[in-house]
C-alpha cells in the first residue's frame, strides 16, 4: 500500500498544506518543530481513526482553530482508497471513499500504518498500559473484530466497576461476574495467539540477521495465571474470593484491563539488564515483525514511518535494520539531521522550515 498524497487543514501546526510522496517514501527533513511528527501522526490517523500518540482530538487542533481536516489518497492491493477524516467540536467523523464510517474499528480493515519513534521504548520501559495500548492495536491491524471484543470486555467492566461502588447492588453482581468472564476470554485468546505467532515471525524472518530475533521471548502475563485452564465454575469461585477487597476498592482487580507482558532476551527481562541500544533495538523488532504479519495477512506492506529513531543504536544495528526496511514497502524517514539522507538508500526529500511549510 501507498500513501500518494495528503491534505492537512488546521491539524497540529499545519494551516493548510498538501504532501505529494513517491511510491517508495520520502525523506522529511527539518528542524525539531517543524511539524515531522506531526505530519506522520496525520498519516497514522487515517489508519487508527485516533492520535498515534494517545492524545485527544481536541489537542490535534491549530491553536485556536475549532475544526482539523485529513484528505489522504492512498493506493491499496484492492484498489485507490481515500481516507477523510474530521473533527469539529468534539466530534470526529471519517469516510472512506466517500462511505460514513460508522464504527472506528471499521477503519482497521483498510490503510495499515506503523509508526516507529524513539519513544517506543515505552515498550520495554514503560507502564503495563502503554504495552496493552501497543498490542491491542497491533492485534487489531490483523484481525479488526478484536476491536468490538476489546470494546465489549471494557463495557461490561465499566458497568461492573459500578456496581462495585454500592454494597447494597450485591443481588446484581453475581450475574456481571458471568458477563465479565465471557468477556474476557476472548480478548485473552486474541493476545496470546498474537505474541505466538509474533514469537514464529521473529524467528522466522529475522533470527538470521539480528541476535535480539534469536533470543528475544514475550510471555502474556494475565492477572489471573490461570484464566484460561480453569472452567466457568472456578471462576466464579475465585472472583468470590476476591470479592470482599473489590468491595472495598469499588473496582475490578483482574481482567485484560489489567494483565501485562514481559520481554526477555536470554531469558532476562529486557527492561532490568537490557542496555539502551537493546532496549531500541527490541522495540523496533516489535514494530518490523509487525509489518511482516501484515503482509503475511492481507498481501501487502503497511506504510512504515520512522520517526527520527536510530540516534541510540550502533552502527552495526543502523545498517541491519536499514537492509531490512528497506525491502518493507514505503519508507518514510524523519530527522532534523539532513545527513542521514546519505546515510539511506536514495528517496526524495521533503524540507520543511520552522513554520511547517515546504522549503527549498
Amino acid at each position: 500500500m501507498k500513501l500518494e498524497r495528503i491534505r492537512l487543514k488546521q491539524f497540529r501546526n499545519y494551516k493548510d498544506q498538501t504532501f505529494v510522496f513517491a511510491p517508495e517514501g520520502t525523506y522529511i527533513i527539518g528542524a525539531n518543530g517543524s511539524g515531522k511528527t506531526n505530519l506522520f501522526e496525520a498519516i497514522a490517523y487515517c489508519s487508527l481513526g485516533k492520535s498515534v500518540r494517545y492524545q485527544s482530538d481536541e489537542l490535534l487542533l491549530n491553536h485556536s482553530a475549532r475544526r482539523f481536516r485529513i484528505e489522504s489518497h492512498f493506493h491499496l492491493k484492492s484498489g485507490p482508497c481515500i481516507v477523510d477524516c474530521s473533527y469539529t467540536e468534539r466530534r470526529k467523523a471519517i469516510s472512506i471513499n466517500q462511505i460514513q464510517v460508522k464504527q472506528l474499528s471499521q477503519i482497521f480493515s483498510y490503510v495499515k500504518v506503523v509508526y516507529c519513534s524513539p519513544e517506543d521504548v515505552y515498550l520495554v520501559n514503560g507502564s503495563p498500559k502503554k504495552r496493552r495500548q501497543y498490542f491491542d492495536l497491533a492485534i487489531a491491524q490483523l484481525e479488526p473484530v478484536y476491536i468490538s471484543h476489546l470494546k465489549h470486555y471494557l463495557h461490561i467492566t465499566e458497568q461492573r466497576n459500578a456496581i462495585l461502588k454500592d454494597v447494597a447492588n450485591a443481588a446484581q453482581k453475581k450475574h456481571w461476574d458471568e458477563l465479565f468472564v465471557q468477556a474476557a476470554l476472548p480478548v485473552i485468546v486474541y493476545r496470546i495467539k498474537y505474541i505466538h505467532r509474533l514469537l514464529e515471525t521473529l524467528k522466522s524472518a529475522y533470527a538470521d540477521l539480528l541476535t535480539e530475533a534469536e533470543i528475544m521471548d514475550i510471555s502474556y502475563q494475565p492477572t489471573l495465571n490461570s484464566w484460561l485452564e480453569d472452567s466457568n465454575t472456578r471462576h466464579q469461585e475465585l472472583l468470590h474470593k476476591i470479592e470482599s477487597k473489590e468491595w472495598q476498592y469499588q473496582r475490578t482487580l483482574i481482567g485484560p484491563h489489567l494483565d501485562d507482558y514481559h520481554i526477555f532476551l536470554n531469558k532476562y527481562l529486557v527492561k532490568d539488564i537490557g542496555s539502551q541500544g537493546q532496549k531500541r533495538s527490541v522495540s523496533l523488532l516489535l514494530k518490523i515483525a509487525q509489518m511482516e504479519m501484515v503482509r503475511q495477512t492481507v498481501g501487502e506492506y503497511p506504510i512504515l514511518l520512522l520517526d527520527d529513531i536510530f540516534a541510540e543504536l550502533d552502527v552495526e544495528h543502523i545498517d541491519k535494520f536499514r537492509k531490512l526496511l528497506g525491502k518493507h514497502g514505503q519508507v518514510f524517514i524523519a530527522s532534523p539531521r539532513p545527513i542521514i539522507t546519505s546515510e539511506w538508500d536514495s528517496l526524495p526529500i521533503i524540507n520543511l522550515d520552522t513554520a511547517g511549510n515546504l522549503s527549498s
